[in-house]
């Protein structure tokens, strides 16, 4: 989970903190993977909010065996991904593993491949508290935008993905990896008007959005 110190964005000249999450926010979905019997490997440098401790949780970022190789073998190796746009992300890509994309951001980009899955960050207007439609944050100006006082100029916040909509993710997953994801007529419905408004370049969007971050946010495909 991408965070402020490997780029020193937490320095008063360095503002790039859309871009990063609270670790301790995917706690629930930690949890939820070692019910399923897997392991969690959190991958990062030493600048990072050390882990609790927990059973089946390797905290490999804040390892004294960190090195570039294990990086890439255990992004290679890993049943799936769990993470964010940043550069691991593309390592997963590289070699063909199932990636689950949270708190993506910035908006407009997303994960590449089919079979991934995805929870975009939200935008909602500082003056009244709407959330915009994919549609709307993906208009002129705002694609791909993600510098912080641009936001501000606009009144308008960026909104991380909480600790249910993240777990929800996770647990989807699962079930996809298992062969045990069930999707509604409703579920498609929500997904194609999805891919639709969030595809101004008609580029054809492979991945899914989360299924009960799409049903929690029916606002985001509103008038499609």
């Amino acid at each position: 989970m991408r965070e402020a110190g490997f780029f020193d964005e937490d320095r008063p000249w360095n503002h790039n903190r859309h871009r990063n999450a609270d670790i301790e926010t995917y706690l629930p979905a930690i949890e939820a993977i070692i019910r399923r019997g897997g392991w969690v490997v959190r991958l990062g440098d030493p600048t990072m909010t050390r882990l609790p401790v927990m059973k089946g949780v390797i905290d490999y970022a804040l390892s004294e065996v960190r090195a570039d190789w294990m990086d890439v073998y255990l992004i290679a190796a890993a049943r799936f991904y769990l993470g964010m746009a940043s550069g691991p992300s593309s390592t997963a890509v590289a070699f063909g593993v199932p990636t689950l994309g949270t708190n993506w951001f910035p908006l407009g980009p997303c994960p590449y491949c089919r079979g991934d899955i995805f929870l975009p960050k939200l935008i909602r207007l500082r003056n009244d508290g709407r959330l915009l439609s994919i549609a709307e944050a993906l208009a002129p100006p705002l694609f791909a935008a993600m510098e912080p006082a641009f936001f501000d100029r606009q009144g308008l916040d960026v909104v991380d993905n909480t600790p249910e909509d993240i777990a929800d993710a996770t647990l989807e997953m699962l079930d996809v990896l298992d062969a045990r994801a069930i999707y509604s007529a409703e579920d498609e419905r929500r997904q194609s008007a999805f891919r639709v408004a969030a595809d101004p370049m008609n580029v054809g969007l492979a991945p899914r959005v989360a299924r009960d971050f799409l049903a929690r946010h029916p606002e985001l495909i509103e008038g499609c």
